[in-house]
């Protein structure tokens, strides 16, 4: 149970700190297993979350069906569990369904789906949630050459900024502001 633990941690750091590929590659390795040998474990709750950053993120990336049918599974059991009334995970569901019409393509519908999640996540008082919302609607944005885009992004990416910092994560604040130095 520790080794699942731990696990589901190094997860959640890939995800936060933007490690995508170990992230994914972890996902890929342990699956379900987490969920299964930890049952009841309040944490069990973020790991399909976490997992699907990571394997959307690479499915972005590189394209690659195993990341976007993972990546779709873990998404499918958020839906699921909220059916089933576990309303706690709705801003999770929200961040992977803009992850999921990014990928496809639905860049406009991603657009939308990650304003609601940032307003959700800063809503409801998960603050470490809305600045990886925001984090990953900027990286988003910047994709597109569009003037009012590039600049949605740079507010998107000090809102980022303001939120790790609200929760206390000046590492990962510093780490941004090296990546955009050149436009923050």
């Amino acid at each position: 149970m520790l080794s699942l633990i731990y696990s589901f941690f190094k997860s959640f750091l890939c995800a936060i700190f933007g490690n995508h590929e170990l992230g994914a590659k972890i996902a890929l390795e342990r699956g379900n297993k987490f969920l299964k040998g930890v049952p009841g474990q309040c944490i069990a709750q973020f790991d399909p979350f976490y997992r699907g950053v990571c394997l959307y993120a690479m499915a972005r990336k590189t394209n690659k069906a195993k990341y976007k049918k993972h990546a779709n599974n873990v998404r499918s059991r958020l839906k699921r569990w909220i059916k089933s009334g576990f309303i706690n995970v709705v801003h999770h569901s929200k961040i992977l369904d803009a992850e999921e019409a990014a990928l496809c393509g639905r860049i406009h519908d991603a657009y939308k789906l990650y304003k609601e999640a940032c307003v959700m996540t800063v809503r409801n008082g998960f603050t470490h949630d809305a600045a990886l919302a925001n984090e990953r609607y900027a990286e988003l944005l910047l994709q597109s050459k569009d003037r009012n885009s590039f600049l949605d992004a740079v507010y998107r990416l000090n809102e980022a900024i303001k939120l790790y910092l609200q929760w206390g994560s000046n590492a990962k604040v510093q780490m941004l502001r090296d990546k955009y130095s050149g436009i923050l």
